[in-house]
């Protein structure tokens, strides 16, 4: 009887580099992956890589005796993309019909390398290959024959059937919201925060790249929940931001590539900084008139050195919360800023550079966004 071992003897190096692969996959990839793939969302991305791998190492596996090894991993990579494209296509139509049609093709790629070859290793023709006839046993002691790549293609597309029923029922948990009695998926959450992610980390690194000051009160910016006194969670945010957004498209809402770009300007321009500075400036002039008013009637009473202490910010004592600036100082201040946009291509480029996203990603998500607190507004 031959030993059980015989086939790790056989493979002793290449089992050994598989082995020492899987064991740095294990230690340096697969923990991360783990942890993110307690996300459904992340689950899924994850299967496009993880389910190619896997069907390629269980096809090398199954048929490392064969000689023909990686064309079968080959082929088990395919099969593996196919089922992880199938499970990711939100219509359930368009997922079914390619884990069917793509598992029998996967299925005919399989047969035809098993049949390349007699059992004495010589190739044979296409033509040969398909006229091989195969038993289909459908009752015991009762067959009929059916040609070999057919009875592959349909063991395929079996297969594709079942590989949709499983993932439909792995895939689907019970949905997180609804609107309007339609379900948002994990997937389509997943997006939603990530479109609100990547609009308020566009816009808050373009206020803090010319005010970092400005940028820290930023944070948050187009959370709706305090917008009404309620402390949402981010997942609940994003979804009463779905709702808002379904209402602009009922309201007819749109939003422009210039209308993004005045949205930026608004917190960017040097207008706009300007306001607050000369704001401060306009309450230090009403205090000080305010304080000459008061001590107009003590005029007399009061020493040149009182009265330069009183009025002048420079020499008067400072206290908590003084500028220790004078509003001519402050209006100098204001005027030194240019009116125009303060980011300038470089920063604006740079910014894209450091949040990883195209200008059109940017300016689509940021879009939507907008377009949520218009109707809000509204």
């Amino acid at each position: 009887m031959a030993s059980p071992f015989q086939f790790f003897r056989k493979h002793t190096a290449i089992m050994m580099v598989v082995l020492i692969g899987l064991s740095m996959a294990s230690f340096i990839v697969l923990e991360p992956l783990m942890q993110l793939a307690q996300n459904p969302g992340q689950l899924t991305q994850l299967s496009l890589f993880l389910l190619p791998l896997l069907g390629a190492i269980l096809a090398w596996t199954i048929k490392a005796g064969s000689g023909r090894s990686t064309e079968y991993a080959l082929w088990g990579a395919v099969g593996g993309l196919v089922v992880a494209a199938g499970w990711r296509i939100s219509s359930v139509e368009m997922s079914y019909a390619v884990l069917i049609g793509g598992l029998g093709v996967v299925a005919f790629g399989f047969w035809n390398i098993a049949a390349s070859q007699d059992s004495t290793g010589a190739d044979r023709s296409l033509e040969t290959r398909l006229a091989d006839q195969t038993a289909i046993a459908w009752w015991p002691g009762k067959s009929f024959s059916m040609n070999g790549w057919v009875s592959a293609v349909i063991t395929g597309l079996l297969m594709g059937g079942i590989f949709g029923i499983f993932g439909r029922a792995i895939g689907s948990p019970e949905s997180p919201a609804t609107i309007d009695g339609q379900p948002i998926s994990f997937v389509q959450l997943q997006q939603l925060q990530q479109r609100r992610q990547l609009a308020e980390r566009f816009l808050v690194s373009l206020v803090s790249a010319v005010d970092p000051q400005s940028a820290q009160q930023m944070q948050g910016h187009f959370m709706i929940g305090r917008r009404f006194g309620q402390p949402l969670t981010f997942e609940q945010d994003v979804v009463m931001g779905e709702l808002f957004r379904r209402e602009a498209d009922r309201m007819g809402i749109e939003i422009d590539d210039d209308a993004v770009t005045a949205y930026i300007e608004r917190f960017t321009a040097g207008q706009g900084a300007k306001i607050p500075i000369l704001d401060q400036a306009l309450r230090l002039n009403m205090k000080a008139t305010k304080n000459r008013e008061m001590f107009k009637n003590m005029e007399g009473q009061l020493s040149p050195q009182m009265q330069e202490q009183l009025f002048n910010p420079r020499t008067r004592p400072r206290t908590k919360g003084d500028p220790g600036f004078s509003a001519t100082d402050l209006m100098a201040m204001a005027k030194e800023i240019p009116n125009g946009n303060r980011l300038g291509p470089t920063l604006y480029n740079r910014t894209l550079r450091r949040i990883g996203a195209t200008e059109t990603e940017a300016f689509d998500a940021l879009r939507q966004e907008i377009r949520i607190l218009t109707a809000v507004e509204i």
